[in-house]
């Protein structure tokens, strides 16, 4: 019960197309090909079980009784997405009880969570959206949402995407249909204390735990990999498609 981790670099003249930030597939064996520290369990006595995906494994959180995977490197510029162009990109199978979704990804400052940059929400019920914060507490919040479209299967492993561009606009994908696009502000609360939590918003006064199964996790900066409909990947994500 492990994981592979990488990290990549941000992009140069010559690099246009740069590696992923994060690219979190999990998949058999400890492997930490940045050097640099893993990925670590909020609570190593509740972390998620694994589970079998199309994707390799997948990770699969039980809500509250399932402690949040989180990133160990904090005070660094090395973690910062930036707050335009960039993509968030994930697979994710839902339960087919009401109860299954809530927060698949955030970001924010060190554990718990006193500072929020961004979050994803994801459920049957309310579809897929990004939220942002403006002040890092989460009073001055923009957002955007997308339902899930009909012809997707929620019981097999979606691709969901969030990309982010220039001009502030949002993207929403699921299944490479893309589902809602919203103009919002270009920057929003951003430190050199930021990581990201995997299967939950672990703010102190009310966590929200994610229920369902992840099976691989791709942030890039500088690039905004989709903008209309595509051809979702089924595979594991590399880092520089």
């Amino acid at each position: 019960d492990s994981l592979i981790y990488s990290k990549g670099v941000p992009p140069v003249e010559s690099n246009p197309v740069p590696e992923a930030l994060y690219l979190l597939n999990f998949n058999g064996d400890v492997v930490d090909s940045a050097g640099m520290a893993n990925m670590q369990w909020h609570n190593e006595g509740q972390k998620a079980t694994f589970v079998p995906a199309n994707q390799g494994q997948a990770l699969s959180f039980k809500g509250t009784a399932t402690s949040p995977l989180q990133d160990t490197i904090y005070n660094t510029t090395e973690r910062d997405l930036g707050d335009n162009n960039f993509t968030i990109e994930f697979f994710a199978r839902l339960p087919f009880d009401s109860s299954g979704g809530s927060i698949p990804l955030s970001y924010g400052t060190a554990r718990p969570l006193m500072n929020l940059s961004w979050w994803i929400t994801l459920s049957r019920h309310s579809g897929l959206s990004y939220k942002q914060s403006r002040n890092g507490w989460g009073g001055d919040t923009q957002y955007t949402g997308g339902a899930i479209p009909t012809s997707v299967e929620l019981s097999e492993f979606v691709h969901y995407a969030i990309t982010k561009d220039s001009e502030g606009l949002v993207r929403l994908f699921v299944g490479g249909v893309k589902v809602g696009e919203e103009l919002l502000d270009k920057t929003f609360f951003r430190s050199t204390t930021l990581g990201l939590t995997v299967g939950a918003l672990d703010y102190p006064s009310y966590p929200y735990n994610f229920t369902g199964d992840i099976s691989g996790v791709r942030l890039s900066k500088g690039v905004v990999r989709y903008k209309e409909d595509f051809l979702p990947p089924t595979d594991i994500m590399e880092a520089k498609p």
